[in-house]
């Protein structure tokens, strides 16, 4: 889109309900509707260049965000080195003789130390993922939620999107991955003879597998939109989002499929590179050894999470363009999908006062004459 502001609007007031700066008029940018000489509405999904422009402006105006969350699901692991070197030293004692009284409670404090860090990660994990995918639906629905509303609204999807996330392993991966686990099986007993033939083929496996998890990934690329659409509507079900999605996946035609794929790899391959450079980096660094090697471990741990969680920030953004196109062509060029999950926030009443404030006055409104015109 064009000009897309550079700072996170959540936290500046005077630009929060300041829509026409922060979103583009719907005639403008690369989501923009389309006029063709045979038919009324011609629908063209934007251009490779113009998807990947999008995905950085929105990895600028979100990183210091992402950040801050990805230090937030990370405070833990500083836990862990302690808590390792607890457990280890304390086992490595039973050798010797039998335990203390203190050091079992010791040993037991640290074991459900960990049980808290792997816990922490799991729950703050998911809750990063939904807001991140709430980020993207709000941003092109016009709504600029606030980081804290946001985070309540994704902490608040949690149970739905892990029943989610199960139906999508067992209806998507469970099967495929028995299967490539009982190749490998298969292949370590018939070729354990032969090294080569049993590497290549292990190797031939995790190929396979790895191209059928990136396809089924554009597969169920608008699944999460969906879900945000449907939830809190009266027809919502895990089978009403499969069945949406599979509607609006088939207005994607052979050529923006090609742009899709185009913008995923990009996305991908970036990420595995910023990978490769972070960890060829702290190894270099740990082969100071002492506290530099357990430094460089914290950074690699904080970096890894960052590139994750930014390579999945850009699929979603890159995914959202093709959800909008699919369904303005399907039920025309007003259809942003519903709005409903975000009808109980404070930002979202306050944009509708905006817009409706700017409809009677036909112009737009500063954010003090909005809040004058409120009271």
């Amino acid at each position: 889109m064009n000009n897309q502001p550079q700072n996170d609007v959540s936290n500046n007031p005077a630009q929060r309900f300041n829509l026409q700066a922060i979103y583009p008029k719907p005639t403008e940018g690369p989501l923009a509707q389309r006029t063709g000489s045979n038919t009324e509405s011609v629908f063209s999904l934007p251009k490779y260049r113009d998807i990947m422009h999008q995905v950085r402006s929105e990895l600028d105006r979100r990183k210091g965000l992402l950040f801050g969350r990805v230090l937030l699901l990370a405070a833990p692991y500083l836990l862990l080195p302690t808590l390792f070197y607890i457990i280890v030293s304390t086992v490595y004692k039973l050798h010797d003789s039998a335990l203390s009284p203190s050091q079992e409670s010791l040993l037991a404090i640290a074991f459900i130390g960990m049980a808290l860090v792997l816990l922490w990660n799991f729950i703050i994990g998911r809750i990063f993922k939904i807001e991140r995918i709430l980020w993207v639906d709000s941003y092109f629905d016009e709504i600029p939620l606030s980081s804290s509303e946001s985070w309540k609204l994704a902490a608040s999807l949690f149970w739905p999107s892990l029943l989610l996330d199960f139906s999508i392993f067992f209806r998507y991966y469970a099967i495929p991955l028995l299967i490539a686990i009982a190749v490998a099986i298969g292949v370590t007993v018939v070729f354990q003879q032969s090294y080569i033939v049993y590497i290549c083929a292990i190797i031939l496996t995790c190929i396979g597998f790895g191209v059928y998890t990136f396809m089924i990934g554009l597969r169920l690329r608008y699944i999460w939109f969906v879900f945000i659409d449907m939830y809190g509507t009266p027809g919502y079900s895990i089978d009403a989002i499969y069945k949406q999605m599979y509607i609006l996946s088939e207005q994607l035609q052979q050529e923006d499929f090609k742009r899709l794929i185009a913008s995923t790899l990009t996305i991908d391959v970036t990420a595995e590179g910023a990978d490769l450079g972070l960890n060829a980096t702290i190894n270099l660094i740990g082969m100071m050894g002492g506290p530099f090697r357990d430094a460089a471990r914290m950074v690699q741990y904080v970096g890894s999470l960052m590139i994750r969680a930014s390579q999945h920030y850009a699929k979603m953004v890159s995914y959202y363009m093709f959800y909008r196109l699919a369904r303005q062509s399907l039920y025309g060029v007003d259809n942003n999908g519903s709005t409903s999950l975000y009808k109980n926030t404070t930002t979202f009443a306050l944009t509708q006062s905006v817009r409706d404030i700017e409809k009677s006055k036909g112009s737009h409104m500063s954010f003090d004459e909005v809040t004058r015109a409120a009271k």
